[in-house]
C-alpha cells in the first residue's frame, strides 16, 4: 500500500508537469506578440520610452516559460519515445535561449543611453540577426531528430516535427519571419495537446 501509494504521488507530479508544459507552449506564443509589437512602436519612435519597460519583464517570463517547455519536452522524449539523442540539442537550445534574452536585455538597456544609441540599435539590430540564424539552423536540426521518433500512432508528432522544420527554415530566410511566427503558433498548439496526452496517459497507465 505505501508502494503504491508512492507511484501515485510520483505520477500526479509528472502529470502537473506535462499539462503545466501544454498550457505554457501556448502562453509563451501569445507573449511573443506583444514583445515584437513593442519592439516595433519603440524602434519606430511611436512609443513612450518608458512604456518599453514593459518589454524586459515579458521576456523574463516567456524564456522561462520557453526553458520550462524545453525541459519538459527532452524528458517527454526519453520517458515516452525513449528518444535520447535529442538531449544535447535541446540542452543547447535551452542555453541559448536563456543567453539570448540576456542579450537581448542588455542591448536595448544600452540603446537607451546617450550620444550611443543609433549605434547600439545598429548592434542590437545585428546580432538578432545572427542570433535568429543560430536558433533557425539548431531547430531545424531539432525537428529532423523529430522526424524519427516513431511511437506516435497518431500521427501527430510527425507533423509537428514537419511545421517545426518548416517554420525555422522560414526563420533562417529572416523575410519569412512571419510565416515562421505563424508555423510557431500552430506548433506550439500541436505541442500543447501532445504534452496534455502524454499527461493523460500516464495518469491512465499508473491508476490500471
Amino acid at each position: 500500500m505505501i508502494i503504491s501509494s508512492t507511484v501515485i504521488s510520483q505520477s500526479s507530479i509528472q502529470d502537473t508537469r506535462f499539462k503545466t508544459a501544454g498550457w505554457l507552449s501556448i502562453l509563451g506564443i501569445i507573449l511573443l506578440l506583444p514583445e515584437i509589437v513593442i519592439t516595433a512602436l519603440y524602434s519606430s519612435n511611436l512609443i513612450f520610452k518608458p512604456l518599453f519597460l514593459l518589454y524586459f519583464p515579458l521576456v523574463a517570463i516567456g524564456t522561462g516559460f520557453t526553458v520550462f517547455v524545453l525541459i519538459q519536452f527532452r524528458r517527454l522524449l526519453k520517458e515516452r519515445y525513449d528518444m535520447h539523442k535529442a538531449d544535447g540539442i535541446i540542452t543547447f537550445l535551452i542555453v541559448i535561449n536563456i543567453v539570448i534574452a540576456v542579450k537581448d536585455i542588455i542591448l536595448k538597456t544600452l540603446m537607451g543611453l546617450p550620444h550611443i544609441e543609433a549605434f547600439m540599435g545598429i548592434l542590437d539590430l545585428v546580432v538578432g540577426i545572427l542570433s535568429l540564424l543560430l536558433i533557425g539552423i539548431i531547430q531545424v536540426i531539432l525537428g529532423v531528430y523529430l522526424l524519427g521518433v516513431r511511437d506516435d500512432p497518431s500521427g501527430l508528432f510527425r507533423i509537428y516535427a514537419i511545421l517545426y522544420i518548416v517554420a525555422s527554415a522560414c526563420l533562417l530566410t529572416i523575410i519569412l519571419i512571419p510565416i515562421a511566427l505563424l508555423l510557431h503558433l500552430v506548433d506550439s498548439v500541436i505541442l500543447a495537446i501532445l504534452f496534455f496526452r502524454a499527461a493523460e496517459t500516464e495518469s491512465m497507465v499508473e491508476f490500471v
